[in-house]
């Protein structure tokens, strides 16, 4: 899963959405986190631990990727920061330069190691369906559904003290085939339960002997959906058709 850059860009696979674009400046040996190109609080505090990631170029001398460190007190603000590589122990000096894109990530950040994400190439391979396709059937499997939650002024920090979530993902579904259209259009009744009705597909259209070339939904509600059936010129015709409803 990929995350812009600040510029709107996705550089390549090493950077995850756990993970924030950060500025090195070597001259101070100090960190601070970007985003939409503008320096953001970091909200870490003394001992936190995070790793560096290469998105492009190579980091100072100092510090790689691959090491956990440790926030430090030494120069520490609400924007900047500094690591050492043990808990407690020295601020680390950089040297050289620090030309390309880096980023950073760990529990901090507030992304947990257990949660379960799935590339493009996964969801491609037909065992798993992304969790807001419109309208897709789930299979059982553990899901990762993602909340942004923004402060009023977008910098100071908020306290959720507590916090309710309800998913209700439309997973009623029916599906009746081979349903005769009149030329008028047809109502046809659904016969399980819904709340509420969020799609209608036509996945065939039979004409039989018909000059119809599409189908149409014209109405719909919880007890049932109205169909018709269309010739080149758009006049009603008769026509056989399978369709699915899924709703909640």
């Amino acid at each position: 899963m990929l995350v812009q850059e600040p510029d709107g860009t996705n550089d390549d696979d090493k950077l995850l959405q756990e993970d924030t674009p950060v500025v090195i400046t070597v001259a101070s040996s100090s960190f601070e986190l970007q985003r939409g190109g503008s320096t953001i609080p970091h909200l870490l505090e003394v001992n936190d631990t995070l790793e560096f990631v290469e998105v492009a170029g190579s980091l100072p001398t100092g510090i790689s990727t691959g090491t956990t460190y440790h926030v430090v007190s030494t120069d520490l603000t609400t924007t900047v920061f500094r690591v050492a590589a043990t808990q407690g122990g020295t601020a680390i000096t950089l040297s050289g330069t620090a030309t390309g894109t880096y980023a950073v990530r760990g529990a901090a950040f507030g992304i947990l190691a257990e949660q379960r994400f799935y590339s493009d190439t996964e969801l491609a391979e037909g065992g798993i369906v992304h969790p807001y396709a419109p309208y897709e059937r789930l299979l059982g499997d553990v899901y990762r559904v993602e909340t942004t939650f923004k402060s009023p002024d977008g910098i100071t920090a908020g306290e959720i003290t507590a916090l309710t979530a309800q998913l209700d993902y439309p997973d009623v579904i029916e599906k009746q085939n081979d349903v005769a259209i009149s030329s008028a259009g047809t109502e046809v009744s659904l016969n399980r339960t819904f709340r509420s009705v969020e799609s209608v597909q036509i996945t065939a259209l039979q004409t039989g002997g018909s000059t119809a070339v599409t189908a149409v939904v014209t109405a719909k509600s919880t007890t049932s959906v109205t169909i018709s059936c269309l010739d080149a010129s758009g006049s009603g015709v008769t026509g056989l058709v399978d369709i699915t409803v899924i709703g909640y």
